[in-house]
């Protein structure tokens, strides 16, 4: 078992984003790209359609369980800034608010094409305390990043939803992609559930902005014996919640299925077996993912 400790250099992505890819006839929507700014308690939209702009417009419509919140027209090509509500809903892994987002496209005010999307407003950075000490923020508000890796394998949609969900119904508030692009679904997913999504590879364009340290934990579980793989559990993480008061921003358990070679994962390599006391692992998990705000 380790505990390895390392600085990570924070790349802040434009994460905030929801692209909707569409139709690919003329007089059709291609893209939509919503861009929330939170601090402006707007989010910006643009359109892309397919064939000549000229002529051609768009309109929105945001709205919260069927009720309409904020809405406005523009030219397409031309980005539209939505004022959102003072009292919007702010999205966190508590409480993940997700907007939807209706547009129609219009040529001679007559709605030719339609789609949907959906948004959330938040932010999402890394800022100092008055001590000097480093945090990851949502929305401006200190959180301790703190769940297992997904490595990637051939395998449904539908498996890895449920993958995600499991991470989130044991406590975690994140979990870390590893390898090449993933597909927008599951982004879209990890958004309905409340789960922060760190992903190692990414192709689109970053900003670095500072230095953060995180902790990667791995820890050989035995699937036969679940106390005494509880308690190994129970002890690094006894460890990694003290650590979140101690200048670390993130911890990252190894792996959440075990592989064809090791047995580090919390889940046996079939999926089938929780290999720990999932309400023990529950609680400690729900602690550590609440640290920073204590």
């Amino acid at each position: 078992m380790y505990m390895r400790i390392r600085f990570l250099i924070l790349y802040v992505m434009l994460s905030s984003f929801a692209v909707a890819q569409h139709n690919t006839t003329n007089d059709s929507i291609k893209t939509i790209l919503a861009t929330p700014d939170y601090d402006a308690a707007s989010v910006s939209v643009d359109v892309a359609c397919v064939g000549e702009n000229e002529g051609i417009s768009f309109q929105v419509q945001a709205s919260f369980e069927g009720q309409l919140v904020a809405s406005g027209q523009s030219a397409v090509g031309k980005p539209l800034e939505l004022k959102m509500p003072n009292d919007f809903l702010r999205w966190t892994p508590d409480h993940p608010f997700l907007y939807d987002l209706k547009i129609s496209l219009l040529r001679k005010n007559e709605i030719v094409d339609e789609a949907e999307t959906q948004f959330a407003m938040r932010c999402f950075n890394a800022e100092s305390d008055e001590n000097g000490k480093v945090h990851f923020t949502i929305n401006h508000f200190p959180v301790f990043l703190f769940g297992p890796s997904h490595h990637p394998e051939p395998c449904s949609a539908d498996s890895v939803f449920s993958e995600f969900l499991r991470i989130k119904d044991l406590g975690y508030n994140m979990v870390r992609l590893q390898g090449d692009s993933v597909p927008q679904s599951w982004y879209r997913y990890c958004d309905r559930i409340g789960l922060v999504v760190w992903h190692d590879a990414l192709d689109e364009v970053s900003v670095p902005l500072k230095s953060v340290p995180i902790v990667e934990i791995s820890v050989p579980l035995d699937e036969t014996d679940v106390e005494k793989a509880s308690n190994a559990y129970l002890e690094h993480a006894n460890r990694i919640y003290l650590m979140a008061f101690q200048g670390f921003a993130a911890a990252v358990f190894e792996r959440f299925f075990d592989s064809e070679t090791d047995c580090c994962g919390l889940m046996s390599h079939d999926g089938k077996t929780l290999k720990i006391d999932e309400k023990q692992i529950m609680r400690i998990n729900r602690k550590i993912s609440h640290a920073a705000a204590e």
